[in-house]
C-alpha cells in the first residue's frame, strides 16, 4: 500500500510541475539562513547613511545590490533592513531604513507573509552597529587539527604551538575554536590564545585571552573567537605567555576553524 503526498514538487509532469514563488520559498528557505553573503557593508557621514555593493539572501531569495544608496536624513536610533515584499503581485526585495525599529518582535522588524525584513545595521546614537548574518554559501568550510604532545613554555617567555595548516579559500570571517590542558608545578599563571598568521608573517590576530592561574595541577583550557582571515595558507594554533616564575606545560592542543562569511566584514 501507498499513498501520494499532499504537497511535491519540483516534477516535470503532473502535480509537481506547477512553479510558482510561494513554492521556492517553500522549500529553498530550508537550503540556507537568511544572511549576507558578501559585502553591504555602511557608513554614516553627516546625517547620511550609505550601503555598499554586496549580495544576501532572504527567506530563499538571492538578493544584490550592484552600486552603493544612500539614506538622508537618518535619525537617532533605527535600522537598516533587507526586505522581501512577498505577495505575488507585489514580489521584490529592497533595503531600506526603519527608523525607531530596533529589534524582533511586538513593533518591530516585519515577518510575516507579506512582507519578511532582515536586520542589516543598527543606527543608535548616530553610532553603526554591526546586525549582518554572514554566510558561506554553500555551508561551511572546516579545518581541525591537534598536537597531542607537550610543549614546555619557562617563565616570562611567550611560546607559539603550530597545530593547523589550512589554506583558506576566500576573504572572510573564521569562528576559531580550542582546546587545551595546561599543567603547572607551582603557584602560577598563564595567558591563553589562539592566534592565526600567515607562514612568512606579516597577517597576524589572535582570540581574547583567558588566564588560569593555580598553585598546582593540570586545568583544562578552551577558547572560541571570531576574527578576519584572507585566501592563502595560514598557520593556527596556541599562544601561551607564562608569568613570571616556574614552567608551565601546554598539551592535548586542539584547534578547528570554520568560514562563517564570504569576504562580508567591514
Amino acid at each position: 500500500m501507498a499513498f501520494v503526498l499532499d504537497e511535491y514538487f519540483p516534477f516535470d509532469p503532473g502535480f509537481g510541475a506547477s512553479a510558482n514563488a510561494t513554492r521556492w520559498r517553500k522549500m529553498a528557505a530550508l537550503w540556507q539562513a537568511d544572511g549576507v553573503i558578501s559585502g553591504l557593508t555602511a557608513g554614516i557621514s553627516g546625517g547620511t547613511l550609505t550601503v555598499q555593493p554586496g549580495a544576501l539572501l532572504i527567506k530563499g531569495y538571492y538578493g544584490e545590490l550592484a552600486a552603493a544608496k544612500s539614506f538622508s536624513p537618518i535619525g537617532a536610533s533605527g535600522t537598516l533592513v533587507a526586505q522581501a515584499n512577498l505577495p505575488t503581485d507585489n514580489e521584490y526585495i529592497q533595503v531600506t531604513y526603519r527608523p525607531g525599529i530596533v529589534d524582533y518582535g511586538a513593533g518591530g522588524y516585519q515577518q510575516d507573509s507579506n512582507v519578511w525584513e532582515m536586520p542589516l545595521w543598527l543606527v543608535d546614537g548616530g553610532n553603526l552597529i554591526d546586525l549582518r548574518t554572514l554566510l558561506t554559501p554553500s555551508g561551511p568550510v572546516c579545518w581541525s587539527d591537534q598536537v597531542v604532545g607537550a610543549q614546555t613554555v619557562n617563565g616570562g617567555a611567550t611560546v607559539d604551538v603550530p597545530v593547523l595548516s589550512a589554506r583558506i579559500p576566500h576573504a572572510g570571517w573564521a569562528l576559531v575554536q580550542g582546546s587545551a590542558l595546561l599543567t603547572f608545578t607551582s603557584q602560577q599563571t598563564a595567558t591563553c590564545s589562539i592566534y592565526y598568521e600567515t607562514p612568512a608573517g606579516g597577517e597576524n590576530h589572535a582570540t581574547s585571552t583567558i588566564a588560569p592561574a593555580v598553585a598546582a595541577g593540570a586545568v583544562p583550557v578552551s577558547i572560541s573567537g571570531r576574527m578576519p582571515v584572507t585566501s592563502g595558507r595560514k598557520i593556527l594554533g596556541w599562544r601561551v605567555v607564562a608569568g613570571s616564575g616556574a614552567a608551565v606545560s601546554i598539551s592535548q592542543m586542539t584547534v578547528t576553524a570554520t568560514l562563517i562569511s564570504a569576504g562580508a566584514q567591514g
